[in-house]
């Protein structure tokens, strides 16, 4: 009969931002309670980038409001936005990266980092190993 094996299950949240000037380390596992504050959080966000595009439909896909907030000409909306979702997502890693750290990365990297940590700790798949050794 196998084991659960819980060392071998998922690998540390290893981070390097170092050619940024934004550091590495190690981001410790969220809590049940920093979920559930980010998904509130995130779900907030939303629906303010939403306001910014009334006539975005309230079905629209992820493409959609992509699109409809491209066309946002406020750079202080859009500022103000990226830094809300880097303090979101630096809450999440209990400030490790702190959302100064994510804020200088360049964007396509800080949206790269976020669906990291969201295939990793938000919506993790089902992996293949199950933890048995």
């Amino acid at each position: 009969m196998g084991s659960f094996n819980a060392s071998s299950v998922v690998e540390p949240l290893d981070y390097n931002f170092t050619k940024y000037g934004a550091g590495k380390g190690v981001i410790k596992e969220p809590t049940d309670e920093q979920l559930f504050e980010f998904t509130k959080a995130s779900i907030v966000l939303a629906r303010s980038i939403r306001k910014l595009a009334p006539d975005l439909e309230d079905d629209a896909s992820e493409e959609e409001v992509l699109e409809a907030w491209e066309d946002v000409n406020s750079s202080a909306q859009v500022a103000e936005t990226a830094r809300r979702e880097a303090e979101i997502f630096a809450d999440l890693c209990s400030g490790k990266p702190s959302a100064d750290d994510l804020m200088k990365l360049p964007r396509r990297l800080r949206a790269a980092f976020y669906r990291w940590i969201n295939g990793e700790v938000v919506n993790p798949e089902d992996a293949a190993d199950d933890g048995t050794a």
